[in-house]
């Protein structure tokens, strides 16, 4: 109960929106295997779109750790990874912008997970600065590539219980604040560079 409060404490902070009216239902493709496709290879197919009857994909982009290339950039590695620069990320923008172009692949949204690995403490200045940073940076890559949002997935995969009770951090009010707090730090920074960004929540 108490993990899906503090869960919850993050995430309405996170959703404070209202709608004048019901949005338009799109079809957004998402997979574990589109996790993996290069922007490069959804760019060479994406005149394919038109008949599919999908109005979207997901999208992850490319960075490296530690020298390290990876394709999924933006799974946990916001959390985890060191500041972000927007310089690192221009050229993914244009081949995005590429994308968003053609008449099919119009909802595109970037995939986010958010089960960092290590677990970040609530009461880590520092560290969720750093994540903030790097939401930010995403929220930028967003509006820049006409992207419509962000799916975020917050599953526990890495099993890092990071919205789990942690007694060290302090009784369940506690915890509960501080999640809170980093929420709005979270959306504050990503609506400091894309105001207009929609988030989708798996569960």
């Amino acid at each position: 109960m108490l993990r899906s409060l503090i869960a919850g404490s993050l995430a309405l902070s996170l959703c404070q929106a209202s709608f004048a009216s019901p949005p338009d239902k799109k079809i957004v493709l998402y997979g574990w295997d589109t996790g993996e496709a290069s922007l490069e290879t959804v760019l060479s197919n994406a005149d394919k779109f038109a008949d599919t009857g999908l109005d979207g994909i997901t999208l992850c982009i490319k960075g490296n750790r530690a020298g390290q290339p990876r394709v999924s950039q933006t799974r946990d590695f916001a959390f985890v990874d060191p500041k972000w620069s927007k310089a690192e990320f221009a050229g993914q923008v244009g081949i995005i912008r590429q994308i968003t172009d053609h008449p099919g692949p119009r909802h595109c949204y970037l995939q986010v997970d958010w089960s960092p690995k290590p677990r970040l403490r609530w009461s880590d200045d520092a560290a969720w600065e750093r994540a903030a940073h790097n939401m930010g940076i995403l929220a930028w890559i967003a509006k820049e590539g006409r992207l419509d949002g962000f799916f975020i997935d917050n599953e526990d995969y890495r099993a890092t219980k990071q919205f789990d009770p942690c007694p060290e951090e302090g009784d369940s009010e506690t915890v509960m604040q501080l999640a809170r707090r980093r929420g709005a730090q979270i959306v504050s920074a990503m609506a400091a560079e894309n105001p207009n960004l929609h988030l989708v929540f798996f569960w």
